[in-house]
């Protein structure tokens, strides 16, 4: 008797308790596909503030050649301070993107140009791969690790080619073909 009412007890504590949010798997996939678009649109109109928007409060950016930047105000301002220097494009090619429960992944690669707002100055361009991981939050969809690595830099600049002349050989070796 005593297993029965612990059974019935347990059955009605659970049945109690709030269930689960039904989620949409297609809604889902299509609110995370639409954080990309809003982060090329944002990051295309160099606009810090809207890409950082897309990011949870706690986010983590790790990117090649810059410091790890951590927590939304620091991603944005990060993204500031290179849209002061650089006017940039991005182009991402998602390769896999998915959705379990209230986590998201997006991977792909991405075709970058920065041109220098200084006078003359000729665009850099760079191809990486990228891999975000999304959580859903009460607001929505929010990115809270974003990593991208350069897979084809910019080519170096050349090298100014090295002064060659015709001139006498130095004068150590001009005496010693004297003697």
């Amino acid at each position: 008797m005593k297993n029965i009412v612990i059974l019935a007890s347990t059955l009605a504590v659970l049945g109690c308790s709030p269930t689960q949010p039904k989620t949409d798997p297609k809604a889902d996939q299509d609110a995370v596909e639409k954080i990309r678009d809003t982060f090329t649109d944002a990051f295309n109109a160099n606009d810090a503030a809207k890409v950082g928007s897309i990011y949870s409060e706690n986010a983590v950016m790790m990117n090649n050649g810059q410091s790890t930047a951590t927590g939304r105000a620091a991603i944005t301002e990060s993204n500031k301070m290179m849209f002061d220097q650089f006017k940039a494009k991005i182009s991402l090619k998602p390769r896999s993107t998915k959705v379990s429960g209230d986590l998201a992944f997006d991977e792909g690669t991405y075709s970058m140009e920065m041109t220098p707002k200084s006078a003359g100055a000729k665009p850099i361009t760079d191809e990486g791969r990228y891999l975000v991981v999304l959580q859903r939050e009460a607001e929505g969809w929010k990115v809270i690790e974003d990593i991208g690595n350069v897979t084809k830099g910019a080519a170096p600049a050349p090298e100014a080619p090295k002064k060659t002349s015709a001139a006498k050989p130095p004068a150590s070796k001009a005496k010693a073909k004297g003697k």
